[in-house]
């Protein structure tokens, strides 16, 4: 249930403290790499914003 590879998707909200443009949503969906894994939203949209922070 808990495996990535086998388990349901999962959903998160975040907030960031900047409004994302593209670019940042682009590189939420690249990833990076940690302790040797590669780490990476499936996908990433903007829900609302505020003046400073989305």
């Amino acid at each position: 249930m808990l495996d990535p590879d086998s388990g349901p998707d999962k959903t998160y909200h975040v907030q960031v403290d900047a409004i994302p443009d593209q670019a940042l949503l682009q590189a939420l969906c690249a990833g990076v790499e940690a302790d040797g894994e590669h780490l990476r939203a499936a996908s990433a949209r903007l829900l609302r914003a505020g003046t400073r922070n989305a």
